[in-house]
């Protein structure tokens, strides 16, 4: 929770395009959760035009349906700390297709 309150301090920044600043925020938010990494992404995320590229949606989710555990394993190469959830009774396969279309239909709605 501390690690999301500064990265939601730091919001601003993404939304004035200061990418230096909005790492730096990144930075000390990694200093409590090193899952704070993957806030980089809101900033490449926010500039997207959504109307235009949601038609690519599906074809991401069978990329992810196909390669997931592909990009899960290499995930935990570069977050070692999280290796351990693999094998474990954490890792699960979970989730449905009636899941993955309700997420669809809330999407676009």
């Amino acid at each position: 929770m501390i690690a999301i309150s500064i990265l939601l301090c730091g919001w601003r920044f993404v939304e004035e395009r200061k990418l230096v600043k909005y790492l730096c925020v990144v930075a000390l938010a990694m200093t409590f959760h090193a899952t704070a990494l993957v806030a980089v992404m809101l900033y490449i995320l926010y500039g997207i035009k959504w109307k235009r590229i949601i038609w690519l949606l599906p074809a991401v989710e069978v990329g992810l349906l196909v390669f997931g555990r592909k990009i899960i394993m290499l995930a935990t190469k570069i977050l070692p700390q999280y290796a351990d959830y693999l094998g474990g009774k954490y890792d699960v396969s979970g989730g449905s297709y009636k899941m993955l279309l309700l997420l669809n239909v809330v999407l676009i709605a």
